[in-house]
Formats: C-alpha cells, structure tokens, sequence
C-alpha cells in the first residue's frame, strides 16, 4: 500500500509547483522583469501617467534597488518644470527605497536645502525621502548624521510646512537624532531652537524638554517667537492627544506625557495675562481645555490595572523592593511585638548558609539570613535587650544571687568612696551612669583586702539586672558574670580562654539547654548586654592576668568591672577608678548602725514576722561602747596606717551579735587575729548538728590557708588533694566538706572542680599568718627564707601586702608565746613600710 501512495504524491507534485507560480506570476508582473537602463528609464517615463500606471512604474522601478539608484540621481537633478511631476515621483521612489537609496542623501539633502531655486514641492518631498532613508537601522553613519544636520537647518526656514516636515522627518529617525535636536535647543537662531522643540515633542520620552523649551520661549521679546511657541505647543498636544495615547502606552513615555502636560497647563494658566496680547482668548481657552482633557486621559491611563502588572513585568526590581518593604515591615511589627522570636528566625535560617550571588567580576556568597532582610534585625539592640531581660526574669537573677561569693554578701552598707579621685558619700546608679553610658566601660575597683571591693562590685551586678530603668546603670539591663578563679588553660597563648570562661558562666546562669553561640556572645559583650565581674585580679595567676587584656583590639567585652589590690591593674587603657575608703570615727559608728538595721530586716524577711531590733541598737551605751571596743582593737595598728575596714568591722559585728545571741560564748577579740578566730567561732555555733571543734577547724584552716597563699603569697586556689594532704586524717575529706558545705567558709572553685578556695581573702591571710607562727615558731632560717621570698617577688607585691600585715598581726600578740625571732617585727615594719610606698 505505502509505494503505491508515495507514487501518488510524486505525480501531483509538479502540477501544484506549477500552479503556484502561475499564481505569482499573475500577483506580480514584474517578477522576473530585467533591471536595465533603458527599461528603468522607460518605467521612469510612466511617473507622469495616470494614477494605476503610474503606482506600477514607481513599485518595477523601486523593486530594482541599486541598479535604479543613480538613474534615479539624474533625474532629480533635472529642473524642468514640464518634468516636474516625474522628478517629484523620482524623490518619493528613492525614499520608499530606503537605505538602498542612501547614495542619494546629498542630492537631496541639497534639494530641501535649497530656497532659492527649488520649490516646495520639491523640498518637502525631499525632506520626506530623507526621512524614510536614514530612519533604517543599517544606514551609514555618516549619511544619517549629513541627513539630521541639514534637516536641523530647514528648521530654521520661513515656510512653516516646510519647518513641520523637518521637526517630523527628525522625529522618525528618533534616537539618533535627539543628540542633535537638544544641542538645536541652544542655538542662536530662535526659529531652528523652536523647530527642535516642535521635533522633540513628537519623540516619545522628550516631550517634557520639548514642552519647558517652548514655554521659555512663551516670554520673548520677539511677538513672532511668542506665537510660534504657543502653535508649536499646541501643534504637539494636537498629536498626542490625536494619535500617541494608547492603552498600551509604556509607563515610562507614559510620565513623561503627564509632567510635560502638568507643566505647560501651569504655564498657559500663569502667563494667560500676557498670552492674551498675542492670541485671542477662544484660542488660549482652546489650549487649556486640550491640555485639561489630555491630562485627564493620562491620569486614567496611569492607574490602570494593565499598566501596573506591565511595570511589575517589565521591572522585577519593583516586586523585588515590594516583597522587601513587606519584609521590612513585618520584621518591624516583630521588633515591636516579639523581638527574640527575630532572634530564633535568624538562627534557623543560619542553618542553610550562604547562597551564592552571580556577579561576573567577583562573584561573592551571602548569608541566606541577610539575603531575607533578616540579618539587619538579629542582633537589634531591642533583641538583645528582650534576651537579656529573659535571661534575668527566668533564671540567672537567682543563679547569680546565689552564688556563695554574692550571697555572703547579701547585705551591702554603702561606705565612702573615691570616684576618680574625688570623694562621694556612697556609690549609687547616679554616680556611676556616666561611666556606663560610654561605647566601653571599665571600671577598677581597688582598695586593700577587705575594704569591700567584691561587696561593691555585687552591688552594682543587682543595680545592672533592675528593672526599674531608674535604678539601673543604663537604660538597657545587663546579664552580671562574675569570674573569681583562674583560667583553666590548654594553651597559655590562647586569647579566647577569658571569653569561653564568660561563655561558660552564662551557661550556668541561663536555664538555656543549648550553650549560647559564639557570635550572639560576642554581640552582647560588644552592647554593653553582659557586665563581666573579674574579682581579685592581682591575685590571679600571671597567665589569667595576661588572657584578661582589654587593650587588645579585639577584646570584645565593653562593660567590665575588675576589683583589685593595685591600683595600677588595667594601667595600660583608660578607666574609671574607685577606691574603698577605710572606716573611722563617726562613719564606724554609722557603718555598724546601718549593719544592725539590715541584719534585724534580712532576718525579719525571712522568718516572716515582726523582729526587734537587736539589744545594740536598743542601748545607746552598749552599742558606743561595741564601736569603741573595735577602734581599740585596731588602734595598736594605726602606725600602718590600719583603720577599719568594712570586713573588719561586719566580722566584729558579726561576733558581738553571736555574744549578745548566745551563739559565741567566748570573750569578745582584742585583736585582728582573734577576731578572725571569734568570726569561725560564732558562724560554728550556729550548727545544731554534727559540730565540729573549734580548735579543730583552727588547725585545718590554718594550713589549707597556707597551702592556697605559700606560692605567691596572695589568696588563691589550692588544689583539694593537696588541701586534704595537709589536713591529713581519715575523716579530711569530711572535715573540708564541712568548712564549705556547712561553715561556708571556703568554696570549690575553677572549672575543672578540683581547686578550693576561701571566700574572704584576709581570713586567708591571717590564717595563714597564724600558720606561720605555729610552725615556723623561733626558726630563723624558715623567717629568713619567708622574708627573702616576700622581697623577690617580681609583679604584683601590693597584692602581698594583706599576708604581711596579717603575719606581722599574728607575731604581735604571739610573740612571746612562740618565742619569734627579735629582728622579725622590725623587718615586717620595714616591708609593709616599702609595700606602702
């Protein structure tokens, strides 16, 4: 079957070949027709026929392209008028010719150029042949550029049909003749000025410049320029209210239609007064009212659905910044509303990295968080700001108050102060806001052991977590982070160990399962969201010391507070000072009234009921009588210099309260070193079972003492095996369990748990001066070597100033019991002499 078919076909198909050409034969004669001169010129004769022979004549001739090009030259080069039609249907036949008529350009560039011996009709029909040649694309440059220049210069003529076909032969060339028809707006000539504009207002997109040059001209001196401006401008409104205001008009042509309508409206409506000299009132009413309607014609336009979703198609770059405003908005609502529900959208889209953006000369990778506007919120001051208070409200308020260090020191009696040098009655929000409200804050807290520096600097921990803005440091809370214990290191040169230690510390602190991220870490140190407490740095290790650096460039905390022996630590950045002043006279007696009042309230808060006040404050006599008790006990000492401090005098307060209670039942201390066995007395009396001897806890505490001080000479760390080493016995780890677990006196500290320290750094150091005189006794070489040891110390000799002055303490009341060695006053006199200076 299927060759039979093939057969078919193959027998059909000449007969329908042939019937097609027949037919295009009969649609077009001249297919096939020869281009020759003489037949050229023969078709060339007919131009002056009738109407249908003549349209035949002029397409055969047309149709031969070049070959008909420089036939066609010479015939319009001839003037004879009883040739004149034929010369006229000539130009119109190289003008429907094209660019294949460009060669032509000069001959008929001199033609519309010529006023002297060629007529209208010619020059306008040339002007129309040079439009329709140089408007193609693929045109030399050249010729369009001769085209544009001669054309720009008819529009200076005086025959305004003439001056019209110019201004339209330039607007269909367009874009490459604007260049030209601007630098036409500045011409001398008024006439070529104004047929520029009259040409530009007929080019979409130039209709605004058009507009502002005709109505410039609206206010010559010269009457002709003023009317000619006015029929130019309406000449232009004519035409685009007739035939460019389309449905499907672009939004950008669109703009420029309403501005150039809007401003020429303003102008006729401005200048009518003076348009009334040169033109009658129906014809500016005529005027304003086209511009009235085509105003309103555009504006409708505008605001068409159609034209919207054309400028969203057309611009993906519009919904691009709409879908951003809407995500820019609702980022808002819910920095606003819920700013940490910010913080875990950016910590999701963390999970899926950077998506990489294609830019030929560098290509580069943005975070996804950024790329969805998310990444300007993350770390916004009101999210931190929530975290924080989430933080506080949640746990880390009760975390940090009950850490041991911070709640032995529960009560706070404000004492006075040195602020940078000049004395204050009290710390208070107020008087240290200033120092918060810097980019950086650090603040030294220094004064000797004891003088309340770790009690001051927890104080302004709870000022720092207020809600109440008033009593806060700042307007923002901060999270207090106290760091008290040497950096555990791996390597010593690591600088990030201080800030993994703060990370560590907020992690306790938290009720967070999930430790926080480094960067949102590092953000709230930078804020100012994260207070960093370093207590007793000059009795730090030199390691802890140097990782604790904030004048290195990349030190990240920005709200610190370091208490200290020295007044020189931090000495290489600028800081704010404070320094403990001691108690004496009437601020003793106010500082342990004030200590009574907050010890009957503490113990009336948590019992629940009402408490009388304490028989001290009760008796005038006994409670003067107690003040003057504890200035005796260190009026002995005043030659160094050794009023009171506030540890001295709450440790006093502490014992006569168990004396009054019945909780001490011993004669009250006469002495610093017996005050500090009174003070482990009374807090021993406090246990209803299990108690330990005080003698006892004497001898453990005396030599865990020095364990933690014999190093370097300052309070620090002892490691327990080593603790429980020198206690020895059976039971020694029970008995340090019970110091600390039961008497509170000392604490496990470091990261690694296996170091224990005291909470109260001259309990340490007279303990440990009590050591010394029981073991050392009358041995003059082990003074000697204690002695030479204390001088050598390289760095931080003010931070052994307090073991000093407790040995010397110690040797004074048992310097005859223990039979010391003659010279050892003397030379302890002398070493706290050099320390102090």
């Amino acid at each position: 079957m299927q060759p039979k078919n093939y057969s078919k076909f193959w027998q059909v198909l000449p007969a329908a070949m042939l019937f097609l050409l027949i037919t295009i034969f009969e649609q077009d004669k001249s297919w096939g027709w020869e281009c020759t001169p003489e037949k050229i010129n023969a078709q060339i004769e007919k131009f002056a026929a009738s109407d249908a022979e003549q349209k035949a004549a002029l397409d055969t001739v047309a149709k031969c392209g070049e070959s008909a090009v420089s036939i066609l030259e010479q015939v319009i080069l001839d003037k004879n008028q009883q040739k004149l039609r034929i010369r006229l249907n000539a130009i119109f036949t190289l003008g429907k010719m094209g660019v294949t008529a460009q060669e032509a350009v000069p001959e008929l560039l001199k033609i519309q150029s010529d006023r002297q011996n060629e007529t209208q009709a010619s020059r306008y029909s040339a002007i129309l042949a040079l439009a329709k040649i140089v408007a193609a694309d693929d045109v030399n440059a050249n010729q369009r550029n001769w085209a544009i220049e001669g054309l720009i210069q008819t529009l200076g003529d005086q025959d305004d049909l003439l001056i019209e076909a110019a201004a339209e032969a330039l607007a269909k060339i367009n874009d490459p003749a604007i260049p030209a028809l601007k630098n036409a707006l500045k011409n001398p000539d008024y006439g070529i000025q104004l047929g520029a504009a009259l040409a530009l207002g007929q080019i979409d997109g130039q209709v605004k410049l058009a507009v502002d040059s005709l109505i410039s001209q609206l206010d010559s001196p010269n009457i002709e320029w003023q009317e000619r401006s006015f029929d130019y401008l309406n000449n232009v409104f004519d035409l685009i209210k007739q035939n460019r205001i389309k449905p499907d008009i672009e939004l950008p042509i669109l703009t420029d239609y309403i501005l150039a309508t809007t401003t020429s409206l303003e102008a006729i409506q401005n200048q009518r007064i003076d348009l009334e000299q040169i033109k009658s009132q129906p014809e500016i009413d005529e005027l304003e009212s086209k511009l009235s309607d085509t105003l309103k014609l555009l504006e409708n336009i505008k605001y068409s659905p159609r034209l919207l979703w054309e400028l969203l198609a057309k611009h993906p770059a519009i919904w691009i910044l709409g879908l951003y405003g809407l995500l820019f908005s609702g980022y808002g609502l819910l920095l606003w509303w819920r700013p940490l529900w910010l913080l875990a959208w950016n910590d999701w889209l963390k999970r899926y990295g950077e998506i990489a953006i294609p830019i030929k000369v560098l290509p580069i990778s943005v975070p996804l968080r950024w790329v969805v506007l998310g990444g300007l919120f993350h770390y916004h001051p009101r999210v931190l700001d929530a975290w924080v208070a989430q933080q506080i409200d949640g746990s880390a308020r009760e975390e940090f108050l009950n850490q041991e260090t911070v709640k032995i020191r529960e009560i706070y009696i404000p004492v006075k102060l040195e602020l940078d040098q000049q004395q204050i009655d009290a710390a208070s929000p107020e008087k240290l806001r200033h120092i918060f409200a810097k980019a950086q804050s650090r603040l030294l807290i220094w004064g000797e052991g004891g003088a309340g520096k770790t009690s001051l600097a927890c104080q302004i921990a709870k000022w720092a977590m207020e809600a109440d803005s008033s009593q806060r440091l700042c307007p923002h809370r901060m999270l207090p982070v106290l760091i008290q214990e040497d950096l555990k290191f791996e390597d010593k040169s690591d600088p990030l160990v201080f800030i993994e230690a703060i990370r560590g510390r907020v992690q306790d602190l938290s009720d967070r399962q999930d430790p926080i991220s480094k960067e949102l870490l590092e953000k709230l140190l930078r804020k100012q969201r994260i207070l960093v407490i370093v207590d007793r740095f000059s009795e730090m290790s030199e390691a802890t010391q140097k990782a604790i650096c904030p004048e290195r460039a990349d030190f990240p905390v920005y709200a610190l507070i370091v208490t200290s022996r020295a007044e020189t630590t931090l000495s290489p950045v600028s800081k704010h000072t404070v320094k403990i002043l001691r108690l004496g006279g009437s601020d003793l007696a106010q500082f342990m009234e004030k200590y009574l009042q907050e010890k009957a309230l503490q113990k009336q808060n948590k019992e629940g009921k009402e408490e009388v006040k304490p028989n001290l404050l009760d008796n005038p006599k006994l409670f003067f009588d107690a003040c003057g008790d504890l200035s005796d006990l260190l009026l002995k000492f005043k030659r160094q210099n050794r009023s009171s401090t506030a540890l001295f005098a709450k440790l006093y307060m502490e014992v006569l309260i168990g004396f009054q209670t019945g909780e001490y039942e011993n004669d009250m201390p006469k002495n610093i070193p017996e005050l500090m066995l009174a003070y482990v007395n009374k807090i021993n009396g406090q246990v209803m079972e299990g108690k330990l001897a005080d003698r006892a806890l004497h001898q453990d505490l005396k030599k865990i003492a020095w364990e933690c001080l014999k190093e370097n000479y300052r309070p620090t760390a002892a490691k327990i095996d080593v603790a429980l080493a020198a206690i020895g016995g059976d039971d020694a780890a029970d008995r340090l369990a019970y110091l600390e677990n039961r008497l509170y006196l000392l604490k496990t500290s470091n990261p690694g748990k296996d170091k224990i320290s005291f909470d109260l750094d001259p309990l340490a150091e007279y303990f440990a001066g009590l050591h010394l005189v029981d073991f050392y006794g009358s041995n003059e070489e082990l003074w000697q070597e204690f002695l030479a040891k204390a001088k050598a110390m390289p760095s931080g000799t003010d931070a052994i100033q307090g073991l000093i002055m407790a040995v010397r303490d110690c040797c004074l009341i048992k310097q005859q019991e223990a039979q010391l060695p003659p010279f050892l006053i003397h030379e302890l006199d002398s070493a706290i002499l050099k320390l102090s200076n």
